[in-house]
């Protein structure tokens, strides 16, 4: 049934904690780390490259709200017996490529977790955000909220 409410904000400017695996990082790349509202230019999805920084940043948060509200398969809340407004936390990097990583996730359900991280790394390859002339690294958070009719 996909008349489920299903809300996607997309609120960049998360700054991150070192996890055990980031700790390997250089204070440079960790340096190159940067707030999406702080870089020259914000990661843009494919198609969004045009314009000013404030067309850019809208355009990548509603392309990226389609693209997991396609692709995020709402059913499996319902499949698995929950019921209600779920909420799902997503936080994922741009890196210096315009690729996704660091992807993390937090639900209700290791299985809407799963479904989320699975969502997130279809994303495709972005243009890199760029501080004084170089690409850097900006991280995002996606919140993905959704309610699930009881049958």
């Amino acid at each position: 049934m996909k008349k489920l409410l299903f809300l996607l904000f997309f609120a960049p400017a998360i700054i991150f904690a070192q996890s055990d695996n980031e700790n390997s990082k250089t204070n440079k790349d960790y340096k190159q780390e940067k707030n999406v509202d702080i870089s020259e230019t914000p990661p843009t999805y494919p198609g969004c490259d045009r314009r000013d920084f404030e067309f850019k940043k809208k355009c990548t948060s509603d392309k990226i709200v389609k693209f997991v509200n396609k692709n995020f398969d709402t059913d499996i809340a319902g499949r698995i017996g929950l019921t209600g407004v779920q909420k799902i936390k997503v936080a994922f990097k741009i890196d210096r490529n315009g690729d996704i990583t660091g992807v993390r996730c937090k639900a209700p359900h290791p299985e809407l977790e799963k479904e989320a991280i699975r969502v997130i790394k279809l994303l495709p390859r972005m243009n890199p955000g760029y501080q004084k002339g170089m690409p850097v690294v900006v991280p995002y958070s996606l919140p993905i909220n959704f309610a699930v009719a009881r049958k």
